[in-house]
């Protein structure tokens, strides 16, 4: 039987640990390794990561000082010993055949990378400002991975997250391929950067992830200057990717569709900038505007809106969001 890694990165969810790993443990398949990685957290989770590892063979742990949710995947993919790698975050949880369905996917295809989809739920009471479907709409055969990318692009529908793919492990070894430390949004760096390498990509279209959004997430939560610059440097990295590849192939026309992405993504998060921030981050995103000139990614229409309308949409957030809190905060009286 083939092993499969789960590599849970563990910080501040001791409410929704057990529910996270119990998950797993149940999975109606079996053959698997569970490495916790105890990302230096401040609560009683490294204390709960040692109890499972001392109830289940399959449970590993690895305690160390913090270094964000890239250092800790990355840590806990040093050492992981089995075919397959999933990610799954500590607060999140699958479903009871999640594992046996992707897997067999993964072999009936010889895919480096399975995706699949996912539900968002939360039980906080708050209405998200920012919630992205983790949903596929389109079913697609079997390809490599920057053909994929572009029939998903097309159809608006490429979703980055790392915790909706399945990963082969030799596939990410032999790439050399690693989470960006200290980088916000770095499943957009990861997920592009693999699926740009892979040779073959097959999907599952079901539900088999649950995420929890949080009011606090990097995604929910309001925005920063250190949003752009991550965007900023997610569009750098891409570029350079985009100027060593000199030939006209897919796998360049699958860059130029993540370096828009991101240019757009980083106009959104400059949308959310506290006021006394505006002005750093608006020279952020005028960096980000020259970079992409040349290349005239800032002259298509879809760029084009999002620059016109990026007032209003400031606008529109800011009086949602206190519309949200005003009523979450009658609730509570």
């Amino acid at each position: 039987m083939k092993r499969v890694s789960v590599v849970i990165p563990v910080y501040n969810v001791e409410k929704y640990l057990h529910e996270c790993v119990d998950s797993v443990l149940s999975q109606t398949y079996g053959e698997l390794e569970i490495i916790l990685v105890d990302d230096g957290s401040p609560d009683g989770s490294g204390s709960i990561c040692d109890e499972y590892a001392a109830r289940d063979s399959r449970v590993s742990v690895i305690h160390k000082e913090n270094g964000g949710l890239s250092d800790a995947r990355n840590a806990g993919l040093e050492v992981v010993t089995g075919e397959y790698v999933w990610f799954v975050d500590g607060d999140d949880s699958l479903t009871s055949d999640a594992v046996e369905k992707v897997l067999q996917r993964a072999e009936a295809t010889k895919a480096d990378i399975v995706y699949l989809d996912a539900i968002n739920f939360n039980e906080e009471g708050f209405a998200p400002s920012f919630s992205e479907s983790l949903v596929h709409r389109g079913q697609y055969e079997p390809t490599s991975g920057s053909k994929m990318m572009i029939q998903m692009f097309e159809q608006n529908d490429y979703i980055c997250s790392a915790c909706t793919h399945f990963y082969r492990a030799a596939f990410l070894f032999e790439n050399r391929l690693r989470f960006v430390k200290g980088l916000l949004f770095e499943d957009l760096m990861f997920n592009g950067a693999t699926f740009l390498k892979a040779r073959t990509v097959s999907g599952v279209n079901e539900p088999l992830y649950c995420r929890r959004l949080h009011a606090d997430s990097i995604l929910t939560s309001s925005g920063s200057v250190r949003k752009v610059q991550s965007y900023k440097y997610i569009v750098t990295r891409f570029l350079e990717m985009y100027q060593e590849d000199k030939a006209d192939t897919e796998e360049k026309a699958a860059l130029s569709y993540l370096i828009s992405l991101a240019a757009n993504m980083c106009l959104i998060r400059y949308a959310d900038v506290p006021k006394a921030d505006e002005k750093i981050a608006r020279e952020e995103v005028k960096a980000v505007k020259e970079l992409l000139r040349p290349y005239d990614y800032f002259g298509s229409r879809k760029v084009k809106v999002k620059m016109q309308g990026i007032t209003v949409f400031r606008a529109y957030r800011r009086t949602k969001d206190k519309l949200v809190r005003r009523i979450n905060a009658r609730k509570a009286k």
